[in-house]
């Protein structure tokens, strides 16, 4: 094999002598040049792209060159190598929101309700900035600058699209993609909602007044919500008393401002 392999080193270089020593140039009707060489297989194989000038051809001819002679057992020709380069060649940031959508390698896809609301959140505020980016190019600068340029006045939304491009970032680190070594959203508090008011839980008191409001067939749900909020509330002690941060996904707690109001209650 090492004899033969030699025997084709020598025989391209003779036979490209004419042609400065190895390859072929050719210049095409839009002035650009493409470059060529017959490879250790006996085909011709050309650049992937053009080239603005000869000698940045010329300097692509070198280097498959020198490629063929360092290590000819091993050497493949240019296409093949391009193709694995792009293979493993992490997406745009518009594909990979795609299979976030979709589901893979999720196991169940996302409700509709849920879907259309990603959609919107990618269509109106991440895909313009980010659509056509490589993930791999998006850094923890672009994202902060990103954020910081969306609208306050509209802060839940705000959050909930800070939310939504941290998960699909967070989905290329995982396995089993692992497209990239971490996530750029780096930013914690950028994906929770202040709360404008404190939350009250109602009291014992409060409480027996609502239920007393509240028709026959609904009274058993009011005080489960109401366990169930007082245990989450619970939770949530350690938050702070000027405002209540709470995460951008949307959580429901039993709480009455208004003793004579009807509570509307859910296990959050």
């Amino acid at each position: 094999m090492g004899s033969y392999v030699a025997h084709r080193l020598r025989r391209n270089g003779d036979r490209m002598a004419g042609r400065r020593g190895f390859g072929r140039l050719r210049k095409g009707r839009s002035g650009k040049w493409q470059a060529g060489y017959t490879g250790l297989d006996g085909r011709v194989h050309y650049a992937s792209t053009t080239f603005a000038t000869a000698d940045d051809a010329r300097i692509w001819l070198r280097f498959e060159q020198r490629a063929m002679e360092a290590d000819p057992e091993t050497w493949t020709p240019p296409k093949e190598r391009q193709a694995l380069r792009d293979a493993n060649r992490p997406p745009q940031f518009s594909e990979l929101a795609e299979r976030y959508i979709i589901g893979k390698p999720r196991p169940r896809p996302l409700k509709p309700t849920t879907e259309a609301n990603y959609r919107y959140l990618l269509e109106r505020h991440i895909l313009p900035a980010f659509g056509g980016r490589r993930i791999d190019g998006i850094s923890p600068a672009a994202v902060q600058q990103w954020y910081e340029s969306l609208s306050p006045k509209r802060p839940t939304e705000r959050a909930h699209a800070y939310a939504l491009l941290r998960s699909i970032m967070q989905f290329a680190v995982d396995r089993p993609l692992a497209l990239i070594p971490e996530n750029p959203c780096q930013t914690p508090s950028a994906g929770r909602v202040v709360a404008k008011g404190k939350i009250r839980t109602a009291t014992l008191e409060e409480l027996q007044v609502i239920v007393d409001h509240m028709p026959e067939r609904l009274r058993l749900a009011v005080l489960i919500a109401a366990w169930c909020g007082s245990s989450a509330a619970g939770r949530d002690d350690g938050a702070s008393s000027s405002g209540r941060e709470s995460d951008a996904r949307p959580a429901h707690r039993f709480a009455s401002r208004d003793p004579r109001r009807r509570g509307r209650s859910n296990c959050g």
